[in-house]
């Protein structure tokens, strides 16, 4: 049997039914139930508007696949597998599918965007820049090339 803290009234006697019931006089009738904590947040219900007002970019998208590439550190043949192509439909079937020179010129401006943030961050630094670098091989295969950059921050 449950019961309700702020109205006292028994909310079933089934104990089959007890999740249901409860759920159900909490989003529906107990309008008096307060967080218990103010840290704690609520999932709001996505209703109809919420969907209606999405509004798809292809632009995005694009950037994300670019982002998920060089992340994960695919080929940029990616985008052209089967298994992609209907991911991409499935989700939103009037995107066209980016070509390899499309990602690869939205690769670019992902970098010149980053390069000029960076170049800001450190203009904006009064302290020094120790840089290090340091190269390797993974079997024999991929040369990597790594840059750190360690500095003070005002902060």
């Amino acid at each position: 049997m449950t019961k309700c803290n702020y109205y006292k009234s028994v909310l079933g006697a089934n104990p089959r039914n007890v999740t249901t019931n409860l759920k159900n006089h909490v989003l529906h009738y107990c309008k008096r139930i307060k967080l218990a904590n103010s840290r704690q947040s609520t999932i709001a219900k996505h209703t109809r508007s919420d969907a209606d007002a999405f509004v798809f970019d292809p632009s995005y998208t694009r950037r994300c696949i670019a982002k998920a590439i060089c992340i994960h550190e695919y080929p940029l043949s990616f985008v052209k597998h089967v298994g992609i192509k209907e991911v991409y439909a499935s989700i939103q079937p009037i995107f066209k599918v980016p070509s390899r020179n499309t990602i690869k010129k939205e690769i670019f401006e992902i970098y010149e965007l980053e390069k000029l943030n960076m170049t800001k961050l450190m203009d904006e630094n009064d302290s020094r820049v120790a840089v290090k670098t340091d190269m390797w091989t993974f079997n024999q295969e991929k040369g990597y090339l790594i840059v750190k950059a360690h500095y003070i921050d005002s902060s």
